[in-house]
């Protein structure tokens, strides 16, 4: 289980307000108990209620069967209202308890795991928390009715089962009001600090990142040492139990967590600018480090992120902007340059990806398939993309739709250019990637006008080989919906064509189309030009568009996302792509 079964937000909210009461969990027991008596008072003209000293042993016997904690080493054991709730929890001692948990019956070890102690039972997180308000009514309800009913049957009532019904109903009336005190009280009495419950819940209401189980673990297991990590510097807690976890290390002080990520491969410099980032990109950061492979990938991406922090160092306000730039520029792109520097081919992180577009972008880079050797050069474009995305001259969006048009350049002159010229900004990379374009389209058009000439010059037969050697095949070769017509480009000649009438370099795209990855479709709607479509094959045939562009390369991909008006048209298009391709 990944995430913690809670209720909704709204209710999330009220029990986050519950847990910072400082009353322990007896004081909020007898306020729960203080409603039930005064519930039951209205009841003393029966005979069987008027002597109050009986009504006060009642009182006290329910309280004492309410909640019974039993404790052995290394457990703790929580029935409520006699088995109706019941759970075990792993627990640890601690020289560091809360004030309520040194006397009484809530004091014991505290809780070290959220998993279930019994192997065979489903692994549950806080199992406290997953019951609702009315979930709790029921319960208490039914658990009062059985002690009423025993109670008044040995008071001598006439009929003890209906009485014990409607005393039940109107002794319950306030649980549901009182749901989240009983949620701190079990808190308590699972052994669980408050604050380590509201670390967890807080980060589960933003779900930016969703904690995994073994953060989750990790961090409870190592709370106590949390004491070590004063003021800010305790955002950085979960990258203890990264180190942990992956690193060999001993201990979660700050000390011992330092020099287990320094030899991991980051920088001392590194390591202080960690404090500047939002807690939450170091969330992320810890979950996608432990995704990565082996200790040589994460030595790799270490490195990385130094040199990028390195670069970056105090110009930036990382708090000012929104999460997913700095998530883009301090995260995906190192994870991106790490990727090439390894050279790993299946290095999709979608599902952590917060944004569609991001994943987009990465399809393109993984579709070029740079190469180690290219590491340096495309490190710094990267870099200077990143800078782009912090400085918040444009959206999000556009500068991002600038670097996917400027990697068919990056591309192509990648084993041209020296290393040195790829120090520079972003606006100047774009400027030479549109120069790149232009030259493309005319040399293209030369080309074109010389495949005229030397067409004209052979015959028709001549013409027909060399198109039979310039061709490939599609299972779906044209598809029409609602006057929007897909029609596949065949061969290299279709291509040319197609970027000479819509200005753009799909010409150049024959390689990548006989290999089998690419396919190129002309999109026309009521037989007029709209754009040019790229599809790209991913693994067990299926096809993803990374490209959609119309004359001069105008960025047409909004058109079929999901609020495009071409996206209908468009998923079925795909799904009958698909479809055709495990033919």
């Amino acid at each position: 289980m990944s995430k913690l079964p809670i209720p909704a937000p709204s209710q999330l909210m009220l029990i986050i307000s519950a847990l910072t009461d400082e009353r322990g969990p007896d004081e909020l027991l007898n306020e729960i108990f203080l409603d039930i008596t005064f519930s039951l008072r209205d009841a003393l003209s029966e005979p069987y209620l008027s002597d109050r000293n009986a009504l006060h042993e009642l009182i006290s016997s329910l309280k004492q069967h309410f909640i019974q904690i039993t404790h052995s080493p290394g457990r703790r054991l929580v029935n409520v209202c006699e088995t109706a709730v019941y759970f075990e929890t792993l627990t640890i001692a601690t020289s560091h308890p809360a004030a309520w948990q040194g006397v009484g019956v809530y004091a014991g070890e505290t809780l070290t795991s959220l998993e279930s102690v019994d192997a065979n039972a489903v692994r549950r997180v806080t199992p406290w928390l997953s019951l609702t308000e009315s979930q709790w009514h029921i319960t208490v309800l039914e658990w009062l009715s059985r002690r009423l009913e025993r109670w008044l049957v040995a008071r001598g009532a006439s009929d003890p089962e209906s009485a014990a019904r409607r005393l039940s109903r109107q002794a319950a009336q306030h649980i549901p009001a009182q749901a989240n005190l009983l949620y701190v009280i079990l808190t308590d009495a699972a052994g669980c600090p408050r604050e380590l419950l509201l670390y967890l819940l807080r980060r589960e209401l933003r779900q930016y990142p969703a904690l995994p189980f073994w953060l989750q673990n990790g961090i409870t297991r190592y709370w106590i040492e949390r004491r070590h990590w004063p003021g800010l510097s305790q955002k950085l807690f979960p990258l203890a139990v990264l180190a942990i976890d992956t690193m060999q290390c001993q201990s979660a002080t700050p000390r011992a967590v330092r020099g287990a990520l320094i030899n991991a491969g980051l920088t001392r410099n590194a390591w202080a600018h960690l404090m500047r980032l939002p807690a939450s990109l170091i969330l992320f950061l810890c979950v996608l480090i432990r995704s990565l492979p082996d200790d040589k990938a994460r030595e790799v991406f270490l490195k990385e992120l130094s040199f990028w922090m390195q670069r970056f160092g105090k110009t930036y306000r990382y708090y000012t902007g929104r999460r997913d730039r700095t998530l883009a520029a301090l995260v995906w792109l190192v994870y991106e340059s790490s990727a090439i520097a390894l050279d790993i081919k299946d290095r999709s992180i979608s599902e952590q990806l917060p944004t569609g577009q991001l994943n987009l972008i990465a399809v393109l880079i993984h579709r070029l398939e740079l190469l180690p050797r290219h590491h340096e050069k495309v490190r710094l474009v990267f870099l200077a993309t990143a800078h782009a995305i912090m400085n918040r001259k444009k959206k999000l969006d556009e500068t991002l739709n600038d670097f996917s048009t400027a990697l068919d350049w990056l591309n192509a002159d990648i084993e041209n250019l020296p290393a040195k010229w790829f120090s520079r900004s972003f606006e100047s990379m774009v400027a030479r990637s549109d120069r790149w374009h232009e030259a493309l389209l005319r040399r293209l058009e030369e080309e074109r006008e010389a495949e005229e000439r030397r067409i004209r010059a052979l015959d028709e037969r001549l013409r027909e080989i060399e198109m039979a050697k310039s061709s490939w095949h599609t299972h779906l070769p044209n598809y029409e919906e609602n006057g929007v017509t897909f029609s596949a480009l065949l061969s290299s000649n279709a291509l040319i064509q197609e970027g000479q009438a819509m200005m753009h370099c799909v010409g150049s795209y024959s390689t990548k189309c006989k290999n089998g990855r690419t396919l190129i479709y002309a999109i026309s709607e009521r037989d007029e030009r709209l754009g040019t479509l790229e599809m790209y094959r991913l693994g067990h045939g299926k096809w993803t568009p990374v490209q959609f562009s119309g004359y001069a390369n105008k960025q047409l991909m909004p058109l079929i996302r999901r609020s495009g008006r071409l996206h209908t048209v468009f998923a079925n298009f795909k799904k009958k792509l698909n479809a055709s391709a495990e033919i």
